[in-house]
């Protein structure tokens, strides 16, 4: 047996002991009393053992008489064990002698009133509701539970609440307490046998539930007293039979007075759920309906993957046979190579051949042969769906690192292994492909960063463009920072965050790649959460968390959450601490809501966003109408699909053909739903859009730079002039994240398709592979560009010039402004001492330690130990940088010693 309180083993104690010396008292127990049934059995052997009461003669403890209230209350005070010698007189004249102190002690303690000041009224019945006042003051009780009853006046109702959330009475029916109905003494004993265990803390279950939801069943029960090591034993008894060994058994600490179990996979039929505390339990019998084996759902996750969420959990055996699967697409088989059974069994993850391609139709077959997990047959019969794949969604970096000094580009899916793609560190470009073992990862390797004078310990401006998915969709330029080191990574991850997607899905994320799955365990007051399944990562930085669809009790429209991680390492084998996260899961009730409408003719699609994700559409109960000619439109049946909060529609009829016009969607009610576990259905709505193909947004097609000039090419006709959205205003441009430099000029061609921005000379101090960002430009159709990142290499345009010499010995240092310079030799200087022109220089070396310097080595006739040296570049210099720009020429400067 578990733990139990002091209190409870006194009182365990008192009524065996009472059972034990029945025979010996008279009046006796309830074996001794002929009117005395089971049901009041209990509450009065402890009334009679503990001397509250007896029975109104040897043989008849008086189940069905009535109580009077003197009697009443010489059976609390006793029970109270309150001082019935010295508590102060009540005034009431009407007590007998026998009951003066019960009633004193009573009045004093402020549990009960008399019927006058002078009137206790000590003949009179007492009445259910004077029983529910005089209780809930004598014991203290608390609570507040809602009730039915119409029989209850305001005077009552507090009391009749707290009896019933304590479960010391349910009613007479379910809309009678039966509150001016005369207590009976068998009522009153229960009511006070009750009372009498929670005021001693005795462990006990007041309610029990059990409620199934898809594959599991979860059992919910009340309980009160114990303490803080008492635990509450949950049993399962398949088909009712509670005298077989229990199916499933959980051990539970209750939480607020609140035991919660659940159970998965439980097996068809009728059972029956027992909850223990202590010595009391109860149970209720709850019905397992057969799920049916099929396939919920099938899915592309990528281009060469694809998802089938199955109902039931499967065999793994045959779930991951990849001859039970076929896909077909582009009129060709795809062959699955891989079939990947999920944590919980019930999603396959199948991997194929060749990519899917967008906008084509996939037909996917399940063979009868998959076993469920318990052995069964899977279904009578193959299952067959088809879909239109398409993938429009742009690859994006999920998380950028540095083990062990190689950089690591993580992003959220895989990549085309046979695409290129850009990465710029610090100004220096790489050429980087991923993979076939990581292909949703770019590697730059130390050695390679070390080469191109990336240094540890820096911080760096990142840049990567050019990935593409297995989709061909080409990623936006990614623009960031990363702090290089190449040290052996120490640091440990961390469990960083836990947010709510969905009511049903939570997404974790880490600080950092892992190498593996974390283990994520989700605990509901206190207990783990059955049914919890952590999906597949796309790039072990995030993990989404499916809840299960009982995760809300009845009646719960939010729920407090701990996430806990354990088990996680970083790609250096960096063990992380177990974390544990609280988060409030607030339940979902809300319909989705329209928030816009456009026509995006690069895609030829009309967009529905909505204000959060869709799980579904019904096609049927979209209408399009022409708001000039009335008529309604049919759209092509397989051009409408979801996207996250986003409906698409294709701009085609249903003989495939483009459609132009304003149109008035007409929309009934639940023409979407959300993702909710109760999916909420969108209400009825209608909104306009109009398909017009020459207000296409114009896009920047290419950039090319020259030395002082950037000359952007654009798809289409776009403004010029001095309005805000011109091509030509600098203030629609941004080099490195920085605006123009102060001075560039920028000219629109006689076409006004092409930008030229001219740099002021100066502006560019290293040549290095840039960022420009274009944004605010609208086309002359007043069509507004979508603000877009493209590098560019750009090229140095700043001087050389002279910034110091040191007289060293017999010869001067000179340092420039940049390093590797051209043609420097000894023409190309003019070295004046005290003010007297010296001789020619007679030799010029670069100096091994520092690039920008140069050793002139001066005529053995010059002396440079005293007076004042100055040191210049000569016009006839043609001295130059790697960019080709010419020194800065006449620039004097004053030797240091």
């Amino acid at each position: 047996m578990a733990y139990q309180p002091k209190s409870y083993r006194k009182f365990v104690a008192t009524a065996a002991t009472a059972t034990l010396v029945a025979t010996a008292v008279t009046p006796a127990f309830a074996a001794g009393f002929t009117d005395v049934s089971d049901r009041y059995k209990e509450a009065v052997d402890y009334l009679v053992a503990n001397k509250i009461t007896q029975g109104v003669s040897d043989t008849q403890f008086g189940i069905e008489q009535q109580i009077k209230r003197v009697d009443a209350a010489s059976m609390i005070a006793t029970a109270l064990k309150l001082d019935m010698e010295k508590a102060p007189d009540s005034g009431f004249t009407d007590v007998p002698k026998r009951a003066q102190g019960a009633v004193n002690a009573l009045k004093a303690a402020g549990i009960i009133n008399g019927k006058s000041d002078t009137k206790f009224g000590s003949d009179d019945q007492l009445t259910r509701g004077e029983m529910a006042l005089i209780l809930q003051k004598a014991y203290k009780l608390t609570g507040s539970a809602a009730h039915k009853f119409t029989d209850v006046a305001p005077k009552y109702d507090e009391a009749v609440k707290a009896l019933v959330a304590n479960g010391i009475t349910q009613g007479k029916s379910d809309t009678k307490f039966g509150t001016a109905d005369p207590i009976k003494r068998g009522e009153f004993a229960i009511f006070l046998y009750k009372s009498e265990k929670i005021k001693l803390g005795v462990p006990e279950v007041t309610t029990v539930a059990a409620n199934t939801v898809k594959n599991v069943t979860t059992v919910t029960a009340s309980v009160r007293g114990g303490d803080e090591k008492a635990e509450a034993k949950v049993e399962i008894f398949a088909n009712g039979n509670t005298s077989a060994a229990p199916a499933a058994t959980q051990m539970v600490k209750p939480v607020d007075g609140k035991v919660t179990a659940d159970f998965q996979n439980l097996p068809a039929g009728n059972h029956v759920a027992k909850v223990t505390f202590g010595e009391s339990s109860k149970q209720v019998s709850f019905t397992v309906a057969a799920t049916e084996s099929k396939v919920e759902n099938v899915t592309a996750v990528d281009a060469k993957t694809i998802k089938v969420d199955f109902s039931v959990a499967l065999d793994a055996t045959s779930a991951e046979s990849v001859a039970n699967y076929k896909i077909a697409s582009d009129g060709a088989d795809n062959v699955v190579t891989k079939a990947k059974l999920s944590e919980d069994k019930k999603s396959v993850t199948l991997t194929l051949t060749s990519n899917l391609v967008n906008d084509k139709q996939v037909n996917v077959t399940v063979a009868k042969a998959i076993k469920t997990e318990d052995g069964k047959e899977f279904a009578k019969s193959d299952y067959v769906t088809a879909f239109i794949f398409k993938d429009d969604v742009k690859p994006t970096v999920s998380a950028v690192s540095t083990p062990n000094g190689d950089l690591r580009i993580v992003f959220g899916e895989k990549l085309d292994t046979t695409a290129n793609a850009t990465v710029v560190v610090g100004g220096k470009e790489f050429t980087v492909a991923p993979t076939a073992g990581e292909p949703n990862v770019l590697t730059i390797a130390k050695a390679d960063l070390a080469d191109k004078g990336i240094e540890a310990g820096k911080k760096y401006d990142l840049a990567v463009a050019g990935a593409k998915d297995l989709s061909g969709n080409v990623m936006d330029v990614y623009l960031g920072t990363v702090n290089y080191e190449t040290v052996t990574d120490k640091v440990a991850p961390e469990f960083s965050s836990v947010v709510a997607k969905s009511d049903q899905l939570l997404n974790v994320k880490f600080s950092e790649e892992l190498s593996a799955a974390p283990t994520i365990t989700v605990f509901k007051d206190g207990q783990v959460v059955a049914g919890t399944n952590v999906e597949v990562s796309k790039d072990n930085v995030s993990f989404d968390v499916k809840l299960p669809a009982n995760i809300f009790g009845e009646d719960q429209t939010q729920v407090d959450l701990m996430v806990q991680a354990t088990e996680f390492k970083d790609l250096g084998n960096n063990p992380g601490v177990k974390t544990s996260k609280n988060i409030t899961v607030k339940k979902d009730t809300v319909a989705p809501t329209l928030v816009s409408t456009v026509f995006n003719e690069d895609t030829n699609q009309i967009e529905l966003k909505f204000n959060e994700e869709l799980s579904a559409f019904d096609a049927t109960k979209l209408k399009f109408v022409n708001k000039f000619t009335s008529q309604e439109v049919a759209v092509k049946a397989d051009g409408i699909k979801i996207e996250k909060d986003t409906l698409y529609i294709t701009a085609k009829d249903g003989a495939d053909k483009d459609i132009s016009g304003t149109f008035t969607i007409y929309a009934d009610k639940g023409a979407v739903k959300d993702k909710a576990i109760a999916e909420n259905e969108s209400a009825a709505f209608n909104t306009a859009v109009t398909v017009n193909r020459d207000a296409a947004r114009p896009t920047v097609d290419n950039v090319v730079a020259t030395k002082n000039a950037i000359t952007v090419t654009y798809s289409a006709e776009v403004k010029g002039g001095t309005a805000s959205a011109s091509a030509a205003n600098v203030a629609n441009y941004k080099v490195d994240g920085k605006a123009l430099p102060t001075g560039s000029v920028i000219t629109l061609s006689a076409d006004k398709k092409t930008a030229t921005i001219t740099l002021p000379a100066g502006s560019v101090e290293e040549s290095h592979t840039g960022v420009l960002t274009v944004s605010n430009v609208e086309g002359t159709n007043d069509a507004k560009i979508e603000t877009v990142n493209k590098l560019v290499a750009l090229i140095d345009n700043k001087a050389p010039e002279l910034l110091s010499a040191k007289v060293d010995g017999t010869n001067l240092v000179v340092t420039f402004s940049e390093a590797d310079l051209d043609k420097v030799d000894e023409t190309d200087f003019k070295v004046v001492v005290n003010g007297t022109t010296a001789a020619a220089v007679s030799g010029v070396e670069l100096s091994k330690t520092n690039s920008k310097q140069y050793k002139l080595t001066m005529n053995s006739d010059v002396s440079l130990a005293t007076g004042t040296v100055t040191v210049s570049v000569v016009d006839a210099s043609d001295i130059t940088d790697a960019a080709n720009n010419a020194i800065v020429k006449g620039a004097k400067v004053t030797a240091t010693r």
